[in-house]
């Protein structure tokens, strides 16, 4: 399962570079400071700020291809930074890699990229490294551009379909004063619970402490933060704030750091220095409720916790029958479970929607695999419309109701637990309690 498309590869992916992230935008930050501040304790500072503020760590519920995307983009403004210098061509071959997979990542790394690029290049030796090398930079440009190309050719289709179609609002209804309203209201760096005020500040703040010939390259810095944060609000719910804006976070934290070594250079304010980085490493009140406010998702997770022990071990295939996005009514609602750590168990796992198996119970009962199913949050979460209230009580989806009526279920784990909700939209509604359960299926009652 190592390869496979499953939740549990792309968390612990998004774990190994993430991790590799911290180290990464700890070297840039003592980049941008300068050679005087290329200090262990300030690398130490460094990884400390950018590891533990709450805005980049992810759970089960936010992984993205955010975090590859930000590792990308750390090493694409690494390698560059290395090539300008006099690296060599596997410095700008692992510069072409990185840029390449970091456009591919995001539509608005198209914007964001080339600015962070102008950064280095605002940093000493960076156009004189460019000049003196222009034609082999200016063919790594083109690999660079022609392995883009495909993502830049859809990623047009998409925008001129949204506008149409009004799926993305900041595209069908453009306005100078919807733009600056959801710029101002959707901005991590106005939502202390998501960025801590003293990083910002501390941001801002290097601007002015660094030494004049860096200053260029942070105000650009600062630039590309602001634009994808200007971006993402063109189709942003609240909920995703924190999640979506994280790269611009990260730079700001990166910017943050460089403020604190600064400060701590000045010897006639060195203790300000210490001050603002213990301020960095506390986070602000609410953070921990904002940032991980329990959902019917995480419950569910728990869930499968406990009642996978129950499930024994086996060579023999399962089936695994389930509310899937086929199921009618179809719903936009995500209808997935965590299947791998069931395929685990058994010898062979196969999946089914409930529509699926009740079409023909006997064939897949007659498969010679052991029949399980399994009811989560999915049998209760309907799209009610992006600004609709959750209604009064939670109504079960018909296949659900039909699966539970139509056939013999044995159980092999059940619990009653709290309805938390949804984080995004109010795709529950106000009834307290679900049954969640794992059952093994025996027979049918009813033939269809």
């Amino acid at each position: 399962h190592l390869f496979g498309p499953s939740t549990d590869v792309m968390i612990g992916a998004n774990l190994a570079l993430g991790l590799c992230s911290v180290f990464m935008a700890s070297a840039l930050a003592i980049r941008l400071a300068g050679p005087s501040l290329e200090r262990p304790f300030n690398g130490a500072i460094a990884i400390l700020v950018f590891g533990i503020a709450p805005v980049l760590m992810h759970d089960r519920g936010t992984e993205s291809v955010l975090v590859p995307m930000q590792f990308f983009v750390l090493g694409s403004l690494l390698h560059l930074d290395a090539w300008l210098r006099g690296g060599g061509r596997i410095q700008l071959a692992a510069w072409i890699l990185h840029s390449a997979l970091a456009l591919n990542a995001r539509p608005e790394a198209f914007v964001v990229l080339p600015l962070l690029w102008a950064a280095i290049l605002c940093l000493e030796g960076g156009f004189q490294g460019l000049r003196s090398q222009w034609k082999v930079g200016a063919f790594a440009a083109v690999a660079v551009a022609a392995l883009a190309l495909p993502r830049v050719m859809t990623v047009f289709e998409f925008m001129d379909a949204a506008a149409q179609s009004g799926d993305v609002p900041g595209l069908a209804k453009a306005s100078s004063e919807g733009f600056w309203a959801a710029f101002t209201e959707k901005n991590l760096l106005f939502l202390p619970h998501y960025l801590s005020p003293a990083l910002g500040l501390m941001a801002a703040v290097a601007l002015f402490v660094v030494p004049k010939g860096r200053r260029l390259a942070l105000g650009v810095l600062w630039l590309a933060s602001l634009v994808w944060i200007a971006l993402s609000t063109l189709d942003l719910p609240e909920v995703s704030i924190s999640r979506v804006q994280a790269p611009a976070a990260s730079w700001v934290i990166v910017m943050a750091c460089v403020g604190i070594f600064a400060m701590r250079g000045l010897t006639q304010v060195r203790w300000a220095g210490v001050v603002a980085a213990s301020l960095c490493l506390f986070p602000w009140p609410g953070s921990v409720q904002a940032l991980w406010a329990p959902t019917n998702a995480k419950v569910f997770d728990g869930f499968m916790k406990r009642a996978l022990p129950e499930l024994e071990e086996t060579g023999k295939s399962r089936c695994l029958i389930g509310l899937s996005m086929s199921d009618n009514p179809k719903d936009i609602v995500t209808r997935l479970y965590p299947t791998t750590p069931i395929a685990v168990r058994s010898g062979d796992l196969r999946s089914y929607g409930i529509e699926t198996f009740l079409e023909a119970p006997e064939q897949v009962l007659g498969e010679g695999c052991e029949p399980l199913y399994i009811v989560g949050p999915q049998c209760w979460a309907k799209f009610h419309g992006f600004d609709a209230a959750a209604p009064a009580e939670a109504t079960e989806h018909p296949q659900c109701v039909r699966m539970r009526e139509s056939t013999v279920l044995e159980t092999i784990y059940e619990e009653e637990l709290p309805n938390m909700g949804n984080a995004d939209f109010p795709f529950y509604g106000g009834t307290e309690m679900f049954t969640y359960g794992l059952y093994r299926v025996t027979g049918v009652k009813i033939r269809f």
